[in-house]
């Protein structure tokens, strides 16, 4: 049985269509969703690389598949370059924020190139938009907050997963230099943006009731 035949196996036997059902309520795809969590994934990803998987080894018809195969790209003991070109491909195939969102954070050490990442910006598809977004977010924006906000404000797309992951971002500048970030909010005309950008820095603990309070006046009634 080669790797692609395996991970279809490894797919049907982990079923839980219960899961499945639930997550199609969250998850907005084309593609099948078996319902594996995803620690059991992970681990057989673990498994694919240390018997020798390709990223070729998979077909991405299934949410899982994706996600796999994203999780494969970011434990591969390869070129960042080798990585980038996984990477081209498989965005292809990104119709969701979750697929996208839980391969962020999987992508230490990639750092330097920032460069494919910001660029994503500028893409046609929401999903890469997001996913460029969510980077920056993940991993520059400690680094340099002031760059990352004029990356990522200026994108020109009123998709709602758009508007969530810049909102998001927001949220964490506030954590980074709340007078900048808050500025920031402040100057921002689209309602559901600045409103949404405000509640999600409100559910932080890290942000004080002074800040809290002085960031709901802000609201766009």
């Amino acid at each position: 049985m080669n790797f692609t035949q395996r991970i279809k196996v490894f797919l049907k036997d982990n079923a839980d269509p219960v899961n499945a059902s639930f997550q199609a309520r969250l998850i907005f795809t084309k593609y099948k969703i078996w319902g594996l969590k995803t620690p059991p994934l992970e681990n057989f990803v673990k498994e694919l690389i240390k018997e020798g998987a390709s990223f070729e080894d998979f077909k991405h018809d299934s949410h899982e598949e994706i996600v796999m195969a994203g999780m494969f790209i970011g434990r591969s003991k390869v070129e960042n370059q080798q990585k980038l070109k996984w990477l081209k491909e498989w965005l292809n195939y990104v119709d969701n924020w979750a697929s996208c969102d839980q391969i962020v954070g999987r992508l230490k050490g990639m750092e330097s190139e920032a460069e494919f990442f910001k660029d994503l910006l500028n893409g046609q598809q929401t999903f890469t938009q997001r996913f460029g977004i969510i980077w920056l977010m993940r991993w520059n924006l400690k680094k340099d907050l002031v760059e990352t906000l004029k990356l990522v404000m200026p994108v020109e797309n009123d998709d709602y997963y758009i508007k969530m992951a810049k909102a998001w971002t927001l949220a964490e500048a506030v954590l980074i230099d709340y007078e900048y970030a808050k500025n920031i909010i402040a100057g921002i005309d689209d309602k559901f943006l600045r409103n949404k950008a405000i509640s999600k820095a409100c559910e932080s603990f890290r942000v004080n009731v002074e800040q809290k309070e002085e960031l709901r006046k802000l609201r766009l009634k």
